[in-house]
C-alpha cells in the first residue's frame, strides 16, 4: 500500500484494545519497548491502530517496518483494512500529532500527516493524550515515601469455590463485578487491586481494565498466597547496601525502603496474563458472565503442576 486508503472507516468505533505495555518490536535486542498501543474496530472490519511514542527506546519510525508487520501478524485478516497511526503526544514546543504508517512497494515505511480533528471524528476525544504523566519511580526512597500495602491485602484462604464472581457491563457507569453464592445472592463488589487500571474493570479485550480484573480475581481465589513472598505483601524491602561496609558494624537496621523487586504493591501473582488472556479477554464485551472459585482453583492446579521449562 503506497498511500492511505481514501475511503475511511465508517463510524460509530469501538475500542477494542488499549494495552500501555505493548512491547513494540525493537532492533538490535531480542526484547521490545513498551509503548501504548490502542485500537479501534469499526463496523466494516477497520482496525485503526493507534501506537503512542513516548520518548522511550528507540524513536518509532527507526522500527516502523518491524511494528507494521507485527500488528499485521496479529491480524492476519483484511490487511488492507489494518490501518497504523503513529500518535506523539505534546511535549515543550510540540504540539500533538498523528501520521499514519505504510509500506511502499520496496517495504519501506512511508508516513502521512494524519489531521487530529479526523481522527476525533472516526474514534472520539479520547484518541487524543489522555494518559496521565507518571511520576518517576526512584529505586530508593524514605519509609514514608513508600507505603505498605499489606493491610490491603486478604488475610484468610480466599474465597471458597462455590463463591462466583459476576461481571455486568454498564454503558452509563463503570462495569460492575461482584461476589455472589451459587445462589446468586450478593455478598458485595470485588474488591480492585490497582495496578493499571484505577479508573476500573474491563473485559472483552486486552487492555488495562482486563489486566487488573484478573488480578483482582486470582486474589480474591488465592487470598494470602496471593502477598509476595519476599515482602509478606506490603511492597517493601530494607535497603541493605551498606551493612556490609567497614565500620558499620554498629550500624542500626537501615530505614531506608526499596519497592520490593518481585511484585506490585504486594501482590506477586505469576498467571495474570494468561489468565487475562484465556479467560477475561474471551468474555463478551457487552454481555454478563460468571466463574465460580472452584473453576479458577482448578485453572491453577493444572498450570501449576505443569513442569517449569
Amino acid at each position: 500500500m503506497s498511500s492511505p486508503s481514501s475511503r475511511p472507516p465508517r463510524p460509530p468505533a469501538r475500542m477494542i484494545v488499549d494495552d500501555l505495555e505493548w512491547s513494540m518490536p525493537q532492533r538490535g535486542t531480542p526484547c521490545g519497548v513498551p509503548r501504548r498501543l490502542r485500537v479501534w474496530m469499526f463496523p466494516d472490519g477497520t482496525r485503526l491502530a493507534v501506537i503512542t511514542d513516548r520518548g522511550t527506546g528507540a524513536p518509532a519510525k527507526t522500527v516502523a517496518e518491524l511494528a507494521f508487520v507485527s500488528l499485521h501478524r496479529r491480524w492476519p485478516d483484511n490487511p488492507e483494512k489494518l490501518r497504523i497511526i503513529e500518535h506523539y503526544p505534546r511535549q515543550l514546543q510540540r504540539r500533538e500529532f498523528f501520521e499514519e504508517v505504510t509500506l511502499d512497494e520496496a517495504g519501506i515505511p512511508v508516513w502521512h500527516p494524519m489531521p487530529t480533528q479526523q481522527l476525533i471524528a472516526w474514534c472520539g476525544t479520547g484518541v487524543l493524550d489522555d494518559m496521565p504523566e507518571l511520576p518517576p519511580d526512584p529505586e530508593f526512597s524514605d519509609v514514608t515515601a513508600i507505603p505498605s500495602h499489606a493491610h490491603d491485602l486478604p488475610d484468610g484462604p480466599g474465597i471458597d469455590d462455590r463463591t462466583v464472581i459476576c461481571g455486568y457491563p454498564s454503558s452509563s457507569s463503570d462495569a460492575l463485578v461482584l461476589l455472589e453464592t451459587f445462589d446468586g445472592e450478593p455478598l458485595g463488589p470485588l474488591p480492585h487491586h490497582i495496578k493499571d487500571s484505577p479508573q476500573g474493570y474491563g473485559w472483552g479485550y486486552i487492555g488495562t481494565g482486563p489486566s487488573d480484573l484478573a488480578r483482582s480475581i486470582l486474589v480474591a481465589v488465592l487470598g494470602r498466597d496471593a502477598r509476595c513472598t519476599t515482602c509478606d505483601g506490603t511492597g517493601q524491602t530494607h535497603d541493605n547496601a551498606d551493612a556490609d561496609h567497614p565500620g558499620n558494624v554498629e550500624r542500626p537496621t537501615p530505614t531506608r525502603l526499596a519497592r520490593c523487586p518481585r511484585c506490585t504493591n504486594g501482590i506477586a501473582t505469576s498467571w495474570v496474563d494468561r489468565f487475562r488472556r484465556e479467560y477475561v479477554a474471551r468474555w463478551p464485551i457487552d454481555q454478563p458472565w460468571r466463574i465460580a472459585g472452584g473453576e479458577i482453583r482448578a485453572w491453577l492446579a493444572d498450570l501449576n503442576s505443569r513442569p517449569q521449562l
